[in-house]
């Protein structure tokens, strides 16, 4: 059974009968249907006892995924603040809690010799009305204790703490900055193990929905971070998956602060300093000695510093590869380029002299100006500003012309500001912040070896921290990230990679099925994923690709019989289940054909394509109303669907809704206007 350990503040809950207060608590969240089958267990823990613990124990994993994102988005008087609210793995194994009750699947409670859990339960309801209650409602315990409402979602298309996402992923805390978008999250399905799995997801904020360039950034973003591989002091980026219709990158989770918070906190020693400097100098050599990257927006907000010491360098958003650089030459100089290859990323901040790319406070004078060939030396000057900060407390440049600052005027004397330091030190942090690129550093080697005369030590060993990935895994991971933002070539080549490796891959052979029908290679498509079930029959995803590959090949009897296979093996997987629907809908089986859409809603309420499907089956029915409803429920998962947006604009104008559908329209041929869906709705429009 996979248990959860909830935690309530005793001196909050109040009076001897506390536990009385958390279980009606407890219950006035939940009702008592989520706790049907479940074993309920309870004590004092913390240091000082300071807290009541009430453990559930659960087979019903989803459901025990409702429970706690139920629980965290209370803001409930009584329960424990949100970072110590729960005990999950070893901390709740070894709590000393006693069995307290088991429900059954009708509700009642069994083997219960405790007076207030007992009672606590007669009095509970079956489920609450809702889960937001108000701050107005009535008092529910003796000690005035209430339930008020959880916040409201930050913004439409985004999340807020305690929702659920991607169908297991709690979400605890979210970050923005620039465009970016953070999600820190806990993986639910860990629960399975009695551990607790943490991640954190990055995307673009829902207001860059529709700006195109915007996106793409991203995309280059994703894909150049996943390209960095696995280095202790980096972030690791480790692949980008599409969740609800969104491209996101996982990335490892840093248990700690970053530089910014850890400045605004207190001053650090020159100690401390050099031990961050050379960890720093670490990570940032390995990226672009080994991949050409360069980073292009060193500031402390982008320095993570774990709770035991670790620095990991992250948002490499600015980043680009060397190369791109003399391709940037090349366009001043009068030599078109590919639009792929613009230096105009976000952050931007006009000059006199063009356009430069960073945060104001940290941009090198090359940068400001323009000028041709930045290297690594603008993102060493960077730094600089850092070790100034660091050892002073306080940026050497600020104000509204700091631009100008960063090209003419010298900073002040570090020492002036720290007389502890010395003059070695002192000259090292002059020497990155020199205005001439040719007076810096050369590299991060250059920088590291002076930073270590200083110290006489070798830089701090540290561990990585996440499991380590094999070859073959870090190449399935690339190509999947590929195939997920759409480039279906690049992808392929990476899987052939892992093939080579390992013949007998099976998701190998079916994600090449995969990006074969993206391409409409369907015939090749059969081949490779056939090869991926006859390797491992017991492979659900790739029976539902089947189902879906012999519907474009109209093998509609095989596309359901495989589909078949699929919901046998995973019968809750809502894309097995839609496949099978399309492949219904092809032989005029209307009614059999929405059942399985409908059922593939109910699975997963975020899949948009059953609600597509589900549309164009109503269409095809005549029920353009219908499906203009279905369609509606579908955009709002998956707003840049180009195909689905052409269908949408294809029923408003039998509608007779002309200028709603040309709108329609027009957002499908930007997003893509060679798909063959667009095409043939812009004739219809014409």
């Amino acid at each position: 059974m996979a248990k959860l350990g909830v935690l309530f503040n005793i001196e909050e809950l109040g009076g001897g009968a506390y536990g009385y207060s958390a279980y009606r608590i407890l219950l006035r969240i939940l009702g008592r249907n989520l706790l049907f089958e479940s074993l309920l267990s309870d004590g004092d823990v913390g240091p000082n006892w300071e807290y009541y613990c009430i453990a559930i124990e659960l087979n019903d994993i989803s459901r025990l995924h409702q429970i706690k994102s139920t629980l965290f988005r209370s803001n409930t008087k009584g329960l424990a603040k949100r970072q110590f609210r729960f005990l999950d793995g070893p901390s709740l194994d070894n709590a000393p809690l006693v069995i307290a009750g088991f429900v059954d699947s009708y509700g009642q409670l069994h083997n219960c010799e405790t007076w207030f859990v007992t009672k606590a339960w007669e009095g509970s309801e079956t489920a609450p009305d809702r889960t937001d209650i108000s701050e107005n409602d009535s008092a529910i315990t003796e000690s005035n204790i209430h339930v008020v409402q959880h916040e409201p979602k930050i913004d439409p298309g985004e999340h807020s703490p305690g929702e659920i996402f991607g169908k297991k992923y709690l979400i605890l805390d979210v970050c923005k900055g620039g465009m970016g978008l953070v999600y820190i999250a806990e993986d639910l399905e860990s629960l399975k193990d009695n551990i607790i799995l943490r991640m954190a997801f990055k995307t673009f904020q829902a207001r860059y929905l529709w700006d195109t360039n915007a996106i793409q950034r991203f995309e280059r973003e994703a894909l150049n971070w996943v390209r960095l591989g696995k280095h202790p002091n980096l972030v690791h980026a480790m692949v980008v998956q599409q969740i609800e219709a969104k491209p996101y990158i996982w990335l490892e989770f840093v248990d700690g602060m970053s530089l910014a918070e850890h400045l605004s906190q207190k001053r650090m020693g020159v100690k401390e300093v050099l031990d961050v400097a050379l960890q720093f100098c670490s990570g940032i050599r390995y990226a672009y000695e080994n991949h050409g990257l360069l980073h292009r927006d060193v500031k402390p907000g982008n320095i993570m510093i774990s709770h035991d010491g670790v620095v990991k360098i992250t948002d490499f958003g600015l980043s680009k590869i060397q190369a791109e650089f003399a391709e940037a030459h090349s366009r001043r100089s009068g030599v078109p380029f590919g639009p792929d290859e613009t230096l105009t990323l976000s952050n931007q901040y006009a000059t006199g002299a063009g356009v430069c790319v960073g945060t104001p406070a940290y941009l090198a004078p090359e940068a400001i100006l323009d000028q041709p060939g930045v290297d690594i030396r603008a993102d060493i000057y960077s730094f600089g500003i850092v070790l100034f900060e660091m050892l002073t407390g306080q940026r050497p440049f600020h104000g509204h012309q700091i631009f100008q600052q960063h090209v003419r005027v010298v900073p002040p004397p570090v020492r002036s500001l720290n007389p502890d330091l010395t003059p070695q030190f002192e000259e090292i942090v002059n020497r990155c912040l020199m205005k001439d690129p040719a007076h810096r550093y050369a590299s991060f080697a250059k920088l590291e070896e002076a930073l270590l005369e200083i110290t006489g030590d070798q830089p701090k060993k540290v561990s990585v921290g996440i499991p380590p990935i094999d070859e073959k895994n870090r190449q399935l991971l690339q190509g999947f990230s590929f195939m997920e933002l759409g480039k279906y070539q690049e992808a392929i080549r990476w899987f052939e990679e892992v093939i080579k490796i390992d013949a007998k891959d099976a998701e190998a052979y079916n994600n090449i099925g995969v990006c074969l029908g993206n391409l409409k290679n369907f015939e090749e498509a059969a081949v490779h994923i056939e090869k991926a079930v006859t390797i491992r029959p017991d492979y659900p995803e790739a029976w539902a690709n089947l189902g879906s590959v012999y519907y474009r090949l109209k093998r509609f009897e095989e596309g359901i019989r495989t589909c078949n296979r699929a919901i046998l093996l995973r019968p809750d997987w809502a894309e097995a289940q839609s496949n099978k629907g399309i492949n219904l809908l092809a032989l005029d089986q209307l009614e059999e054909a929405m059942s399985c859409f409908e059922s593939a809603m109910r699975m997963d309420p975020k899949y948009w394509k059953a609600y597509a499907q589900a549309g164009e089956a109503q269409a095809r029915s005549g029920n353009t109303r219908k499906a203009i409803e279905y369609f509606n429920k579908a955009l709002a998962i998956a707003p840049r669907e180009a195909y689905l947006l052409a269908l949408a604009a294809a029923c408003l104008h039998d509608l007779g809704q002309t200028e709603e559908a040309k709108a329609l329209l027009g957002k499908a041929q930007e997003v893509d206007a060679q798909d063959s869906m667009v095409i043939q709705v812009s004739r219809l429009l014409k």
